[in-house]
């Protein structure tokens, strides 16, 4: 059990979504407020009620593995009678970066410019708002929609200060500014005030393979939804581990920049044109493939012997078996 930690009710989701939509490590978009699904380890299960269902815990066993020993309903303010804040989903506000609507202040909530202001039974009601802000009465703030991310599961905010600043980063406060009404990146820029220094966000996003980014953001090993970071060791985390394309989140306007690590950016090239490369039967073949202009384009960065590799690979890949639980629908005398 992670320590106490003050609760604040954000809102509500059912059961189901919870199952279907909205697991562990999932972001969810509320009426004010952009949350995270924290993982079990925050969960309080004190109030929950165990799911005695023997053919459920076995189908999933089968394919989670025998260390799931049984199976728990999340606490609800309904069953337990209590106050609303003590009960349900643990979740935590994600981005932790958010943008003043009226002064435009782009800021963490962590660095004391925004204030969590709930409310117990209107958790739809709960948001964060800008205190002492020059242009509104404390308004309600807004995610800033930026994150990055990479294919090990790594997630962390923009590193904003860094995009603006580089390695040595001004202090100073970020504003976020927009034109026109699409909310494109190249419609967005961000500026520190006080250095003069300002980017555009398509500068750190590349929409087709021929985009050249000139900002790269790296990953920070973090994962948010279990309070913790990578082993610098691992080579998800670091400089080794670049962010690279981007792509939408569920939620519009919410951006990733996600990372495609070398290996997965060259598998994918190789599927893209498998209609003429699972032809080449040896790398003198392939060579004569790789003259055509429009592979030589995509393919020309690799050398022959690693593109011969990857569709080797390909090749010799097998689909993946998928694990099928017993039929759940079956009476329970059909097993």
């Amino acid at each position: 059990m992670a320590p106490f930690i003050k609760k604040h009710p954000v809102g509500e989701l059912r059961p189901s979504q919870l199952i279907l939509s909205y697991g562990v490590g999932a972001i969810v978009d509320l009426p004010h407020m952009s949350t995270l699904i924290m993982g079990i380890d925050d969960w309080d299960t004190r109030t929950s009620e165990e799911i005695i269902e023997p053919r459920l815990l076995e189908a999933i066993q089968s394919v989670m593995g025998p260390q799931v020993k049984h199976l728990l309903t999340p606490s609800t303010a309904e069953r337990t009678g209590k106050n609303p804040s003590y009960v349900g989903v643990p979740v935590a506000a994600f981005p932790r970066w958010m943008v003043c609507p009226s002064c435009r202040l782009l800021a963490s909530v962590d660095d004391g410019f925004f204030k969590l202001k709930s409310y117990d039974f209107h958790p739809d009601r709960t948001s964060y708002r800008h205190e002492n802000c020059p242009k509104g009465k404390n308004p309600i703030v807004v995610p800033s929609r930026f994150l990055i991310a990479c294919t090990a599961g790594h997630l962390d905010d923009f590193p904003w200060h860094h995009f603006i600043h580089g390695p040595a980063p001004c202090k100073a406060s970020l504003y976020m500014s927009e034109r026109g009404i699409t909310g494109e990146p190249s419609d967005i820029r961000v500026e520190c005030r006080t250095c003069k220094k300002s980017r555009i966000m398509s500068e750190a996003f590349a929409f087709t393979t021929n985009e050249e980014k000139s900002y790269t953001p790296t990953c920070t090993g973090r994962r948010p939804h279990l309070r913790q970071y990578a082993k610098k060791s691992l080579p998800a985390a670091g400089q080794d581990h670049p962010a690279l394309s981007l792509k939408h989140l569920v939620s519009p306007g919410l951006y990733l920049a996600l990372d495609t690590e070398g290996e997965d950016q060259l598998a994918q090239l190789i599927e893209d044109h498998w209609s003429i490369l699972q032809a080449a039967s040896n790398q003198e073949m392939l060579k004569i493939y790789m003259q055509i202009p429009h592979i030589q384009e995509k393919l020309g960065e690799y050398s022959l012997e690693t593109i011969w590799q990857a569709i080797a690979k390909k090749n010799q890949d097998e689909p993946t078996a998928i694990v099928r639980p017993r039929d759940l629908k079956l009476p329970s005398g059909a097993y």
